[in-house]
């Protein structure tokens, strides 16, 4: 009753958002004295700016003056699902690194699905996270369909 409350007062835009059990771990992390900072892959949850499922090339946005992501323009150009999420995960962890709290020594990232992808990308471009838990469906067998 009182979550209800405070979704209709705007304290969570996404009523999705919340309810999304991948929240379980970050939750748990803090109750055990982790800092978390937990945001989500591209289309899921609070991120809805763009789907959460495979778009292919649109009409009116794959042309050489205007394109948008999952076109040939944008791939030729670097423009990817895969970069933006990265380019998320970076300055994800240099806004939690900048924080006064925050002992640069001891940071971890973890992540699920997509998420659990990105813990290795990050690692691949960044020095900084000492410690990686990627979790849920990392492999190379099968891909699930969707774009994180």
């Amino acid at each position: 009753e009182e979550a209800q409350e405070k979704i209709a007062q705007g304290w969570e835009r996404f009523e999705a958002g919340g309810r999304t059990p991948l929240q379980a771990r970050g939750v748990q992390l803090a109750r055990m004295g982790c800092v978390v900072f937990q945001y989500d892959m591209v289309g899921y949850a609070d991120s809805l700016q763009l789907t959460h499922k495979r778009l292919g090339p649109r009409e009116h946005m794959n042309t050489p003056q205007d394109w948008g992501l999952s076109s040939p323009m944008a791939e030729h150009h670097l423009q990817s699902l895969m970069m933006l999420q990265t380019w998320n995960s970076v300055r994800s962890l240099d806004f939690l690194l900048s924080l006064p709290d925050i002992d640069a020594g001891k940071v971890g990232v973890e992540g699920h699905s997509g998420g659990g992808t990105q813990t290795f990308i990050l690692a691949a471009l960044d020095a900084r996270p000492h410690v990686l838990f990627p979790a849920v469906m990392v492999g190379t067998a099968m891909q699930g369909g969707c774009i994180c």
